[in-house]
């Protein structure tokens, strides 16, 4: 990766406002009021002010003068900030790169001493604007239901919080914006989307675990779901384009999931908000996240390059619109890339973390008009890299692991390779997963002669369309990620879904393909999936798709 600026000590926010030119110093000999105060205010104090997610407060010219050396060595560095894309795969929308004019401002600001200067020489602020037009006041604001102070058992606290009741309508939000309650001890903040069907077994999450809330890792703890909205230190509100929103069904449920840090921070109760704005009508395009997932995965103990690659074919008829991409590890990544490989032979970055930073997470929005087409054929390929050596092993509680074999999973000391891609498709109403969509699936399973795998594919695809998403991939992700103690299915379930997917990308034949070629496949994920499903791990899915397995054949 070529060597780059990056702000001082700021994250970037999924919907960050955009980097402002850097200023000419007012004079030869800079001063904290003439120039170097403009840099910090450019590119700094969204999260280094009083009460920000900053160690040091960089509103304050005495703090500032203090910690320029460390911010330029940081800078030079490319500690910090935690804008981890590389800019040579490409350039991103309200990036917020330090300048090298604005570095040259405060290194000359260094070799005069730092001077003070004069509050006369202080420029006017610029102007604001919330951009896109967007009203002042939202048209839903959504908080947790009671504050929540958040434990000290570790110093990362992640708390999912149910915000309102089921959606009693549908609805299209054009906007969204939130505002953390307990600004210093947030990390970050994402909002999911859990679909009707699950939204049920949200509750009984929420019951089981005391105080407000319930502990969750990766994601609200059930699936499928949709990440909706996002913060970060320095967000500003997500905004649509005019003829586009996120289509939040009726039923639905929102999660607002909460990364508190309490190093460095004093304890207080949180109380975030989520906010947002809709439009009355549907609109012509709709943008939902697409998960690419290599369930697969596998990082032998002590292995300090361990990578993975998984390449995903567009099966439809359609091209995948591409306006985003984000991606998800845990604490062993080093680097994850997602690039389009066009029919041509053409390849397009999409995304590079080349330095990958579990605390700093994000969706990265291309620039309008430079949007990705993977026509139908073509492919997206995911590549992972983990450092599973000694040297890299997390620190809980002051102690340092010790390397040991990993596998897929939601626990902190499992793994992922993961990306979202926001796909732009035209708006299409929710069509929900009933009991009536697999009406017909367990009087075929419980009659069917066949394997265990293979019986529920006939059956789920006899049922319909509707019934065979939701089964297959329902059943493909719970054996994946089955409750602490239950030994998962994440490399046997990659391998349904690899043979799938070669299925469906010949064309004809589909379920014969099947039959012939993944008959090894649906073998090993039977072997594995059983107990696993015995043991209650596919419950809420189950319930969700209207069938029962009985896995006894």
């Amino acid at each position: 990766m070529s060597s780059r600026f990056a702000v001082l000590a700021c994250a970037v926010a999924v919907f960050a406002a955009g980097c402002q030119s850097a200023a000419t110093p007012a004079s030869p000999q800079p001063t904290w009021y003439g120039a170097a105060k403009g840099v910090y205010a450019r590119n700094c104090i969204a999260c280094h002010k009083p009460g920000g997610a900053g160690p040091i407060d960089f509103t304050s010219y005495d703090a500032a003068k203090a910690a320029l050396p460390t911010a330029l060595a940081d800078i030079a560095s490319g500690r910090m900030p935690p804008w981890m894309p590389d800019p040579n795969c490409r350039h991103y929308q309200e990036e917020r790169l330090i300048l090298p004019a604005d570095v040259t401002i405060l290194q000359a600001w260094q070799a005069v001493g730092a001077p003070l200067g004069d509050p006369s020489e202080e420029p006017a602020p610029a102007t604001q604007t919330a951009g896109d037009g967007l009203a002042a006041t939202p048209d839903q604001q959504l908080q947790m239901k009671e504050p929540y102070t958040p434990s000290t058992a570790a110093n990362d606290d992640y708390r999912c919080f149910l915000l309102g009741d089921a959606l009693p309508a549908e609805l299209f939000m054009t906007a969204s914006d939130v505002l953390p309650g307990a600004n210093g001890l947030v990390h970050h903040v994402l909002i999911f989307m859990v679909f009707p069907e699950e939204a049920g077994a949200l509750q009984a999450l929420d019951d089981a675990d005391a105080g407000p809330g319930y502990t969750c890792f990766g994601g609200p703890g059930v699936a499928p779901t949709q990440t909706i909205a996002a913060w970060v230190p320095g967000a500003t509100p997500q905004i649509m384009n005019p003829d586009s929103a996120v289509r939040l069904p009726k039923g639905a449920r929102l999660v607002m999931q909460v990364h508190y840090n309490l190093q460095g921070h004093t304890l207080a109760p949180d109380q975030s908000t989520l906010r947002m704005w809709l439009r009355p009508t549907a609109p012509q395009f709709m943008v939902r996240a697409m998960p690419v997932a290599d369930l697969g995965l596998h990082i032998a103990a002590g292995d300090a390059h361990a990578q993975a690659e998984l390449v995903t074919t567009n099966t439809g008829a359609t091209p995948w619109v591409i306006v985003s991409a984000a991606g998800h590890m845990h604490r062993l990544g080093t680097e994850i890339k997602v690039v389009s490989l066009a029919a041509s032979g053409t390849q397009t970055c999409l995304m590079d973390l080349p330095k990958w930073d579990f605390n700093w997470q994000q969706f990265y929005r291309f620039r309008t008009g430079e949007e990705v087409r993977v026509q139908p054929g073509e492919q997206v390929k995911m590549t992972c890299t983990w450092d599973n050596s000694a040297s890299h092993q997390p620190i809980i509680n002051g102690v340092q692991g010790v390397p040991k074999d990993v596998w897929w999973g939601e626990s902190t000391s499992d793994e992922m390779c993961l990306s979202y891609l926001s796909i732009v498709e035209p708006y299409q109403p929710y069509v929900p997963t009933s009991a009536d969509a697999c009406k017909t699936f367990d009087g075929c399973f419980t009659n069917c002669q066949g394997d265990f795998a293979t019986c529920i594919l006939q059956c789920a695809k006899a049922a319909g369309n509707v019934c065979q998403r939701c089964v297959i991939s329902g059943l493909m992700q719970c054996t994946a990620e089955p409750p602490p103690g239950v030994p998962g299915c994440g490399p046997q379930s990659q391998g349904i879904v690899n043979c799938l997917n070669a299925c469906a990308a010949k064309g004809t034949g589909t379920q014969a393909c099947v039959l012939a070629d993944c008959l090894s496949d649906l073998t090993d994920w039977s072997s594995c999936a059983k107990p696993v499903i015995a043991a209650g791990a596919c419950d809420v899915q189950q319930k969700a798709c209207g069938i029962s397995l009985a896995p006894t054949n």
